[in-house]
This record gives structure tokens, C-alpha cells and sequence, in this order.
């Protein structure tokens, strides 16, 4: 929060709105630009192409009838391997699961 004294000269502007000056390569070129959801839905695109089906962490908890708790623990200690999306989002090739799950019927 900004603290300053009534009658102090401050050097932020004081209309609340504010003039940007723009030429027409900047707005053609954002124009042709694709929205961070197309970019987002492209990706999606993409890694379900490499991966297979990709489940949530939501999805695995439901089909293996486990908690969500239960996935981030095995994944913590390596029971599982996910499949790093961002730097906190995973998901789970739906192959390797069914593969898992049968070796762990096996054992």
C-alpha cells in the first residue's frame, strides 16, 4: 500500500486512464498473434499426439478408487511416474497406468 501525506507530491499520474500510442505494425502483428487459450489448446494437442490419453491427477484418483492424497504421495516416492506439464501441473499417459496396474496385479 502506498502511503503518502495530503499535500505531498507524488510523481504517479493522476487520471485513471491513460494514453498508449500504438503504429499499425503493433497492431497487425497482434492481430496474427494466437490467444493464450489457442496456444494452451494446441498444447493439449500436442502431448495427447506423443502421449496417448492423458489423465488428470482427478481422473487417476477416480479409476484406481484411491484419493487424491494417494497419487501425490506415490508420486513422491516414485511409485508412479507422471508426466510433467508445467512446473506444477502433471498428468498420466493412460497406456502406462493400465500397464502399471498390471504389473502391480501381478506382484
Amino acid at each position: 500500500m502506498l502511503n503518502i501525506k495530503k499535500g505531498e507530491k507524488n510523481d504517479y499520474p493522476t487520471s485513471k486512464t491513460s494514453t498508449v500510442k500504438l503504429d499499425s505494425t503493433d497492431i497487425d502483428s497482434n492481430r496474427s498473434s494466437r490467444t493464450e487459450s489457442q496456444k494452451s489448446d494446441s498444447n493439449k494437442f500436442f502431448l495427447n499426439r506423443i502421449a496417448g490419453k492423458l489423465l488428470t491427477v482427478g481422473e487417476l484418483s477416480f479409476k484406481l478408487g484411491v484419493s487424491k492424497k494417494t497419487i501425490y504421495g506415490w508420486i513422491y516416492r516414485g511409485t508412479i511416474k507422471p508426466i510433467k506439464v508445467g512446473p506444477r501441473l502433471v498428468r498420466f499417459n493412460e497406456k502406462e497406468v493400465e500397464q502399471w496396474i498390471s504389473k502391480q496385479g501381478d506382484s
